[in-house]
C-alpha cells in the first residue's frame, strides 16, 4: 500500500492539471437555470419600480445603466441661485451613464414638460424654452447624452461658479434646469406660481444605452473589434444589453473580447427578436429588456438579473463565456419542439450510484404571481398570475410563488413567465450521476437523453445544468428533466433527433455555427430599431424579407450568407503536383448546408427509395452506387457539381465524377449517382464553372442534418452531405456493385458481391 500512494498522488496532480486546462467546463450565471427553485436575485431597493423613480441629492449615488425604455429619477448633483433677488435657481440632475439613445418626455413634480413643438422628446445639447404648459416662461433646459467627448453646458455656465472648473460630465447623460422664481405680489401670481417650494422633483423617460448589435457579427467566436472600437445603437434585446454590461470596463464587469463567444450570443439574440402574437391582434418580440440597473450592486448579481429577464444562462466553457435561452432546446428556433440529443446516455456511461429527484412542495406551485412594470401603467409596478386551482393540495392549501422581473416591461411576457415556472415547478425532476469523459461531447444547457432500467428511464429528455470534473477523471453531472411543450409560444409534440455518433479520427467533422435572427408602450417602445423577425421559407431567422441573391463575384470578393465563399483553382493534375502529399485536410472540408429532398440520402441496400429518388439499373441487371437529389446555389455561373475522390492511404487524388446542375423552373436540383467506392477512398464534393475551370465550397452557414440508413441498418444523423458520404464509405465499406430486383419503386437486396 505504501508503494501506491505516490502514484496516486500523481493520479491526483494529473486530474488537477486536466480541470484546470479546461476550467470552467460547468461553471455559469444563471437567472432561471440556477437549481432545482427558480433562482432569481433579490432587487436593490434602488432597482425597484417606486425607488428608480425618485429624485436624490449627493455625491455618492450610484449613477444608474438603463437598458431599453424606463423612467427614472435624477440624481441632484449641483444647486445654486443667482441674478437679482436670487431669481434663478440651476439644477444639474445625473440621469444615467451614456451614451444614452434619447430623453422622451421630462415631468417636474408629477407635470409634464413640453417642448417647443408641444411634444416631450428633446433634442440633446440645445437650450430648450419652454413656452408651453405649466411651466411656460419660467423653464429652461438642456439635456445631454453621455457622450465621453460631450461639451460644457452652456446653461450650467450661466450659474455664478459652474463654469469655474471644466464640467463636461464625460459617459454621463444629464440634464441641466434654470427655474425662474417670480415674486408673488396678487393672488393670480400665486395660482400662476409652478414650484411648490425646495429643488423640484424630475422624472426622465429614457430610450437607455447604446450597445453592440450582436445580431450584425459577421461569424466567429471572436468579435471583429475591441469593446470600445464597436458599433453601438439602441435596442430593446436582452442578449445585446447583457453583452454591454459584461464587456464596458466602467460600469459593468470589463470582459475581454476573448473571454465572450459572440456565435453564441448573436444566436441567442436572433431568438429573442422572434415575432410572436401576443393577444388579439397585438404582435412582438418574444423577449425583451427594459432595465435599469444600480452601479452599487455586485456585478454578477446585475448580470443575473439581465440572464433571468432573458430566460438565459451562461455557461464558461473553455474559457469563452456563452448564452443560452432557456426554451424548447432547437439550435436556432426559440419557438420549435425539436431538439437534438447531445449524447444519449446508457448505463454503459454511468460510473457508481445516480440520484433522480422529483418535485418537492417547496418548489411546487399551483399559483405563481410575477411582478413587472408597466410602462402604460406610469412604469409602475404590476402583477401577472397564473393558477390552477385544481392543483392545491389535498388540505386546499395553495402553493404560491412569488417573483419580480426586474427587465420585463409587457404583460404578455410577464403572464408567459408566470405560466412557465408553474409548468416547471410541476413536470422537471432533477438527475445527478457520475459518467465516463465521454459525456464531455455535452456541456451545459444541451440536451441528453438517459436511459436507466433502474430509474425506469428510457430515452428521458434532460436539460444539463452543470458539469464538474472528479478527481478519479470521471464527470459529474447534473440535469433537469426537459419538457419542450413547456415554454412559451411553442406548439405540438417534443421531436427527438438522436445523438451524433462517434466519427472515425481520420475524418473529422466541424459543424458550423447557426447563421446568422396604434398598440401599447409595452408591446411596441417607442424608437426600437429592430422590428420582429419572421422566419423565411427555410425556416430560418431573417431581419425582414430576405435579399435577393447576388451574382457570382470573382473568388478575391466572396459572398456571405449562403453563397460560394471558398475558391479552389488547382485541377487534378495541380492536386497531384503537390509536394505536401497530404490534400484532404479538414481545412478543405468546407462543404456545407446542402439539402436532400426529404432529407434523406439512399445508400444501395435494401432499402425502400423515398419519394424523387429511384435506383438506378445498370444494363446487366445491377445497381451501382448510390442516388439522391441535392439542392444547389442559385447562381447561374455554377453549372456541375464534382465529387473529387482521394485516395485515403495517399491524399492523392484519383478520380473525378461530375454531374450536370438541372435548372428547370423553380426546382434547381442535381440527381447523381456515386458508385464503387470502396474503404480506401474519401469523397470531397465541390460546386464547379466549368467557363473558369474553378471549383467552390458551399458557403452556407446554417448546417442541416442529413438522416439516413447504413448498410448495418443503423440510423445516421450527420450535418452535411460530404460528411454523411465518408462515414458510411469507411463505416460499411464502401459503395460496391449489387444485384438488385425494381419491384414498384422499391430496391430489393439479392446478392452483394466485390
Amino acid at each position: 500500500m505504501g508503494r501506491r500512494n505516490p502514484i496516486t498522488k500523481i493520479i491526483k496532480k494529473v486530474i488537477g492539471g486536466i480541470k484546470k486546462i479546461i476550467k470552467g467546463i460547468g461553471k455559469f450565471f444563471s437567472g432561471i437555470f440556477g437549481g432545482f427553485t427558480p433562482d432569481i436575485p433579490d432587487i436593490n431597493t434602488s432597482q425597484d419600480a417606486e425607488g428608480v423613480t425618485l429624485t436624490k441629492a449627493g455625491s455618492n449615488l450610484d449613477i444608474p445603466v438603463i437598458y431599453g425604455f424606463r423612467r427614472v429619477g435624477g440624481r441632484v448633483i449641483f444647486a445654486e441661485t443667482g441674478d437679482s433677488n436670487n431669481k434663478f435657481l440651476w439644477v444639474v440632475y445625473v440621469i444615467a451613464e451614456g451614451e444614452i439613445h434619447s430623453i422622451q418626455r421630462i415631468f417636474i413634480d408629477d407635470a409634464q414638460v413640453h417642448n417647443a413643438s408641444g411634444g416631450g422628446t428633446f433634442a440633446f445639447n440645445t437650450v430648450h424654452n419652454i413656452d408651453k404648459g405649466r411651466y411656460a416662461g419660467r423653464l429652461q433646459l438642456q439635456v445631454f447624452a453621455g457622450t465621453e467627448s460631450q461639451d460644457q453646458s452652456r446653461l450650467a455656465n450661466q450659474s455664478p461658479s459652474w463654469s469655474n472648473k471644466q464640467r463636461k460630465l464625460p459617459g454621463v447623460a444629464y440634464a441641466v434646469m434654470r427655474y425662474e422664481w417670480k415674486k408673488i405680489e396678487s393672488q393670480a401670481d400665486a395660482d400662476n406660481n409652478p414650484y411648490t417650494g425646495g429643488i423640484p422633483n424630475v422624472k426622465f423617460d429614457v430610450c437607455g444605452k447604446k450597445v453592440f448589435n450582436f445580431i450584425t457579427h459577421g461569424g466567429g467566436e471572436d468579435l471583429a473589434n475591441d469593446y470600445a472600437d464597436l458599433t453601438k445603437a439602441y435596442s430593446y434585446n436582452p442578449i445585446n444589453a447583457l453583452g454591454d454590461y459584461l464587456m464596458n470596463p466602467r460600469y459593468g464587469v470589463g470582459l475581454d473580447k476573448s473571454e465572450i463567444n459572440a456565435d453564441a450570443f448573436k444566436t441567442a439574440a436572433l431568438k429573442c427578436n422572434r415575432s410572436v402574437g401576443y393577444s388579439g391582434t397585438q404582435d412582438g418580440k418574444i423577449l425583451t429588456c427594459n432595465a435599469v440597473l444600480s452601479t452599487n450592486t455586485r456585478l454578477m448579481d446585475n448580470a443575473k438579473l439581465l440572464l433571468t429577464g432573458a430566460r438565459a444562462f451562461m455557461p464558461y466553457i473553455q474559457g469563452r463565456y456563452k448564452v443560452k435561452i432557456e426554451d424548447g432546446g432547437n439550435d436556432t428556433d426559440i419557438l420549435s419542439t425539436t431538439v437534438t440529443s447531445a449524447f444519449d446516455v446508457t448505463t454503459d456511461h454511468l460510473v457508481g450510484s445516480v440520484s433522480l429527484q422529483g418535485e418537492q412542495k417547496q418548489n411546487k406551485y399551483n399559483q405563481v404571481i410575477v411582478k413587472y412594470v408597466d410602462p402604460d401603467l406610469e412604469f409602475t409596478e404590476q402583477e401577472q398570475v397564473y393558477k390552477v386551482t385544481a392543483d392545491r393540495t389535498a388540505d386546499g392549501e395553495d402553493l404560491i410563488g412569488q417573483f419580480q422581473f426586474a427587465t420585463i416591461a409587457n404583460k404578455n411576457m410577464a403572464y408567459n413567465i408566470a405560466k412557465m415556472i408553474y409548468e416547471k415547478s410541476r413536470k422537471q425532476r432533477y438527475i445527478e450521476f457520475d459518467a465516463t469523459p465521454e459525456l464531455l461531447a455535452a456541456e451545459p444547457g444541451d440536451i441528453i437523453r438517459v436511459t436507466s432500467d433502474v430509474l425506469d428511464l428510457s430515452t428521458q429528455t434532460f436539460r444539463v445544468t452543470n458539469m464538474d470534473f472528479n478527481e478519479d477523471g470521471t464527470v459529474k453531472v447534473q440535469a433537469r428533466e426537459h419538457d419542450a411543450t413547456i415554454y412559451p409560444h411553442t406548439s405540438g409534440e417534443q421531436i427527438e433527433i438522436p445523438a451524433q455518433p462517434y466519427l472515425p479520427s481520420q475524418y473529422t467533422l466541424t459543424p458550423i455555427s447557426p447563421a446568422n435572427p396604434e398598440t401599447p408602450i409595452g408591446v411596441a417602445p417607442p424608437e426600437d430599431p429592430e422590428p420582429p423577425q419572421d422566419p423565411d421559407s427555410t425556416g430560418d431567422l431573417v431581419p425582414g424579407d430576405p435579399p435577393e441573391p447576388a451574382p457570382l463575384p470573382p473568388p478575391s470578393d466572396p459572398i456571405i450568407q449562403g453563397k460560394v465563399t471558398s475558391f479552389m483553382a488547382e485541377s487534378m493534375d495541380q492536386f497531384n503536383a503537390r509536394d505536401d502529399g497530404v490534400i484532404l485536410t479538414q481545412a478543405h472540408c468546407l462543404l456545407d448546408g446542402l439539402n436532400t429532398i426529404n432529407s434523406s440520402i439512399v445508400f444501395r441496400s435494401g432499402f425502400q427509395a423515398p419519394l424523387g429518388v429511384r435506383f438506378k439499373p445498370t444494363g446487366d441487371g445491377k445497381t451501382a452506387g448510390i442516388q439522391f437529389h441535392i439542392v444547389v446555389p442559385t447562381d447561374t455561373n455554377i453549372n456541375r457539381i464534382r465529387f473529387h475522390v482521394f485516395s485515403r492511404d495517399t491524399g492523392k487524388l484519383v478520380r473525378i465524377d461530375e454531374v450536370n446542375i438541372s435548372r428547370a423552373d423553380n426546382e434547381i436540383t442535381a440527381q447523381i449517382t456515386l458508385e464503387n467506392l470502396s474503404i480506401d477512398k474519401l469523397v470531397r464534393p465541390m460546386f464547379y464553372n466549368s467557363t473558369l475551370d474553378q471549383h467552390y465550397a458551399d458557403g452556407s452557414v446554417a448546417p442541416r442534418n442529413f438522416g439516413f440508413q447504413n448498410l448495418q441498418s443503423n440510423s445516421v444523423n450527420l450535418p452535411n452531405l460530404e460528411g454523411a458520404l465518408n462515414y458510411s464509405i469507411q463505416r460499411d465499406g464502401g459503395f460496391i456493385r449489387a444485384s438488385r430486383t425494381i419491384v414498384s419503386g422499391t430496391a430489393t437486396e439479392e446478392d452483394l458481391s466485390q
